[in-house]
């Protein structure tokens, strides 16, 4: 299925891919990567998360440009779809505020990684 709709994507322009998350075989997740890290990204907009902050964030981490929840109102549903096809990005304060905690979490490791890059020249150095 992932492969007929790569091909499928190839040949057809679109604005925006709907990406269910409970496809077959877990492969949503090996979709999302391919569609948004070739050399024409596609803008993702993710469905079927249900109300996980850590999938949602994973998502995004991965390069969906987008979510919807399935608690929200169809226009709800609408209105993000109109806004990824912009590149905007409707994002609720909950996930924003995940979201924020997680960069600060990668800044964090990344200096913690820096940190340890700089030891190990000093290090090899002496």
């Amino acid at each position: 299925m992932a492969l007929w709709l790569l091909r499928l994507l190839s040949q057809v322009p679109c604005d925006v891919v709907l990406l269910d998350m409970n496809l077959p075989d877990n492969a949503a997740g090996c979709l999302l990567c391919k569609l948004t890290q070739d050399q024409a990204p596609l803008r993702v907009l993710m469905t079927g998360l249900g109300n996980s902050e850590k999938t949602i964030l994973h998502c995004l981490e991965d390069g969906a440009a987008g979510y919807v929840l399935e608690e929200e109102p169809w226009q709800e549903f609408v209105n993000k779809i109109c806004a990824v096809a912009c590149d905007e990005f409707i994002i609720s304060p909950t996930i924003s505020t995940a979201l924020i905690a997680r960069i600060v979490e990668l800044k964090q490791w990344a200096m913690q990684l820096n940190g340890f890059k700089l030891t190990t020249s000093v290090i090899q150095q002496h």
